[in-house]
């Protein structure tokens, strides 16, 4: 059953955020970085979204659940050589 989640961006001073349905949270954030993560809007220009991809395969990159905390996760990337900060959030179950 797809899931829905919220996707929380932090980087370089700004705050994105949208949303994404998903099997899971890894499945998720990877549908997330291939169809909604806008890397020339927020001005990225070494990275491309596999580059990314391959980043979060990375066990200690994928999304990690945040303690005590329900359906939230949390995962960081490089972009450019600055720090991007996900919090993801299941919002729904439908």
């Amino acid at each position: 059953m797809l899931n829905l989640y919220t996707f929380v961006l932090d980087y370089r001073g700004g705050t994105y955020i949208s949303q994404i349905k998903g099997l899971s949270p890894e499945n998720a954030a990877e549908e997330w970085i291939k169809k909604k993560l806008d890397l020339q809007a927020l001005g990225v220009r070494d990275y491309n979204v596999e580059d990314i991809l391959t980043d979060v395969d990375r066990s200690e990159e994928s999304p990690a659940p945040l303690c005590d905390l329900t359906n939230v996760w949390c995962m960081t990337f490089l972009l450019d050589d600055d720090l991007a900060l996900v919090n993801i959030i299941k919002t729904n179950s439908r």
